[in-house]
């Protein structure tokens, strides 16, 4: 949800009243339009890509650790 919305952000720049801004507004709308053609996505420690698919194989791994663990303390 966060990354299709963070790629509406660049139209929404575009689509303001820019034409009858000063220069300071056109100029911030343009950072804004640029920084915002790439879309936003949250990572881990900036390696990891987080995900729905990510949380599901994290919590996999970590339900198996502690199955190994539960098994050996038995």
């Amino acid at each position: 949800m966060v990354n299709t919305l963070s790629t509406s952000i660049a139209n929404a720049a575009y689509s303001n009243n820019w034409f009858d801004a000063s220069l300071s507004c056109k100029k911030n709308l343009q950072l804004i339009a640029i920084r915002a053609q790439r879309p936003v996505e949250l990572s881990a420690l900036g390696y990891l890509p987080l995900s729905l698919e990510t949380f599901k194989e994290v919590m996999t791994v970590t339900y198996r650790v502690f199955a190994l663990i539960r098994e050996m303390i038995q």
